[in-house]
């Protein structure tokens, strides 16, 4: 089993790295940002146009900030982001990256946003520090969001304070989503 995981992934990155689209499939971690990252780096800088499909259930936050970060970088001219199936998590913030009009989801797709889970061990000093961390992180989430959505502070750590699962309309009605695909 473990043979026929590799092989599909295997695959993917080899399609990925000649195709013009990035995908943003499967849980976000560092082995995801590594072949987006060398999918972007084997395109033509000309591309016009960057389509990144997402149906992620999320994962970690700092690989999704790695994640941002390249597709940031990358030269395009329009950069339109699809939810193709779920983006929850960490691929709701890289879907929340996109630009206002560039941001798409299929009629049966879902997005969930929900703030940020970190664990902690060690001295106390550890644990306090850790804590500061992931507020730091709980921050610029929200930041992410608000500006993204044009929602008050207040309005997106009430709807990070809990699981908010949205349809693709409720998402477009959120700020995450600009229209159906």
């Amino acid at each position: 089993m473990k043979k026929t995981v590799l092989t599909m992934l295997a695959i993917f990155i080899g399609v990925a790295l000649y195709s013009k689209d990035i995908y943003v499939y499967g849980e976000v971690n560092d082995d995801m940002f590594c072949g987006i990252e060398q999918a972007l780096k084997s395109k033509e800088k000309g591309d016009e146009v960057l389509n990144v499909f997402i149906n992620s259930a999320g994962g970690s936050v700092l690989s999704g900030y790695a994640i941002i970060d390249a597709l940031d970088r990358y030269p395009a001219k329009d950069k339109n982001y699809y939810v193709t199936g779920i983006a929850l998590s960490m691929g709701a913030a890289i879907l929340a990256n996109g630009e206002e009009g560039h941001k798409f989801a299929g009629k049966n797709s879902f997005i969930l946003i929900h703030d940020v889970s970190s664990g902690t061990e060690g001295t106390l000093n550890q644990m306090k520090n850790d804590v500061k961390f992931t507020q730091f992180l709980h921050d610029k989430l929200a930041k992410l969001l608000v500006n993204t959505t044009g929602k008050s502070l207040e309005e997106v750590e009430k709807a990070m304070s809990f699981d908010h699962w949205m349809s693709t309309e409720e998402a477009i009605e959120f700020g995450l989503v600009d229209a159906i695909y």
